[in-house]
């Protein structure tokens, strides 16, 4: 299978990110684009989270999954995310995005778990988080 991947996405909880982005509007206008793996971005945020947990269903142990309401769809979705950290180096600050890409919903609840210790993952789905 040859793969054309879209993994750094964001979801319409994102700053500066259309409302269309969902799951449906996605499942819909990937494959027009092309491709057939595309990343969920903003696993972090509580609200998303919820809606991909609601929407989306496992492919059996693979780490990939497919929309609920279209399951023989040729698209399938891996679970991702981002989050942001700053730093200052020679007297200046550095912002850093991370994209973390998460082996199942499960995972990705532990990590969401982890992370809110850090910042309030709520307020946007590319959260800044106070780490050192």
């Amino acid at each position: 299978m040859i793969i054309y991947a879209d993994l750094h996405i964001h979801s319409k909880y994102s700053r500066a990110t259309s409302a269309k982005m969902n799951i449906d509007e996605i499942a819909r206008f990937a494959p027009i684009k092309g491709l057939n793996i595309v990343g969920t971005g903003d696993f972090t945020h509580p609200k998303w989270f919820r809606e991909l947990r609601e929407k989306l269903i496992e492919v059996s142990d693979t780490g990939l999954y497919k929309p609920l309401k279209k399951p023989d769809s040729p698209l399938y979705f891996m679970i991702t995310g981002e989050v942001s950290t700053a730093f200052i180096f020679e007297g200046k600050l550095k912002r850093i995005h991370h994209l973390i890409l998460s082996p199942s919903l499960e995972v990705a609840d532990q990590i969401r778990y982890r992370l809110s210790k850090y910042g309030d993952l709520s307020v946007d789905g590319r959260p800044f988080l106070q780490m050192t």
